[in-house]
């Protein structure tokens, strides 16, 4: 059917240029070039063929001319191309590679994407995650360092930096760069993340305490998980005060207990430094605040012995009032 219609094309197309043809040739009348002291005479319908022509050849010389002129930038545009369709492919491959564990192969096309990329940050990143799959936290950092330092690449930067700082066990760079992150305006929550856990991994509830915080402002923390956490701080806090530092113990254990009363540790070392103290009573009370939240059998053994040597009365008493909260 295809051939069918070309050949129509053709054949339309012939007839067209015959019938100008006879047409320019039955034009009447003659055109006169001055030719030396001679004149020549050509018909008129032939000079207007001949013109038709000539306006042709200058047509395709100047097509000639003018894509000489614009040769090199095409070669120089397709030669970009081509680069960066191997930069694109070097890239890919990486990564990819970098994410399948192939160290190896990760390395040798993060070699050949820093030949072609373009993108110095597509570059650093496949660099950065050939070192992480080679074990070459040092290097991974150094390139996740550079990243930092270009338009748009400070957040993940700071992030690859910080965890591999962490893999090559330098804990303190890695909370300097998590806290650096946490500054950034973002909606990320690994900053927070990571360095809450760098503290909490340390023993520093204090400093965890002051980033809870932060979190719980910027809304990267809320809810029953925010409790908790603030109740496991503080109970920690209080366990690790020494003696003489009593009271300010039992203000961050009833902290806690406040925060999240269903924490039954924040109770039960309520309890007891209540207990050490004499105050039985107190004590009693703050277990079934517990064991109202949450029974836990740890509350319920020591209910038992707040009063050494106590009456089976006493105590079956005390359990019965754990058993009337919850």
């Amino acid at each position: 059917m295809n051939r069918i219609v070309l050949f129509v094309v053709i054949l339309l197309l012939f007839a067209v240029a015959a019938s100008f043809a006879w047409w320019a040739l039955s034009l009447p009348g003659a055109v006169t070039l001055p030719y030396g002291e001679q004149e020549i005479s050509i018909q008129s319908g032939l000079a207007a063929f001949l013109m038709l022509i000539l306006g042709g050849v200058i047509a395709f010389a100047w097509w000639i001319l003018s894509g000489l002129f614009i040769l090199p930038g095409k070669i120089g545009k397709s030669r970009q191309v081509s680069r960066t369709r191997k930069a694109n492919s070097a890239l890919t491959e990486g990564l990819l590679a970098a994410e399948a564990g192939d160290a190896n192969t990760a390395l040798k096309l993060a070699r050949k994407a820093a030949k072609h990329a373009d993108d110095e940050r597509l570059q650093l990143l496949l660099e950065a995650r050939a070192a992480e799959a080679n074990d070459d936290w040092a290097g991974a950092e150094r390139a996740w360092g550079q990243l930092t330092r270009l338009p748009g690449g400070q957040l993940a930067g700071l992030r690859g930096s910080a965890s591999a700082a962490a893999e090559r066990g330098d804990q303190q760079t890695a909370e300097v760069r998590a806290r650096e992150a946490l500054g950034i305006k973002s909606s990320a929550d690994w900053p927070f993340n990571s360095l809450f856990d760098l503290q909490v991994s340390r023993g520093e509830w204090g400093k965890a305490l002051e980033t809870l915080s932060i979190g719980e402002k910027r809304g990267l923390i809320k809810g029953d998980s925010l409790r908790r956490r603030r109740a496991v701080l503080h109970t920690a806090r209080a366990a690790g005060l020494p003696h003489d530092r009593k009271l300010e113990a039992q203000k961050e254990l009833a902290e806690a207990l406040r925060s999240a009363p269903a924490f039954s540790p924040a109770a039960w070392h309520g309890a007891r430094q209540l207990m050490t103290d004499g105050k039985a009573k107190s004590a009693q009370g703050v277990l079934e605040t517990g064991w109202k939240a949450r029974p836990h059998p740890a509350l319920a053994q020591l209910s038992r012995r707040l009063v050494p040597q106590d009456t089976p009365e006493n105590i079956s008493a005390r359990l019965k009032a754990l058993i009337n909260t919850n």
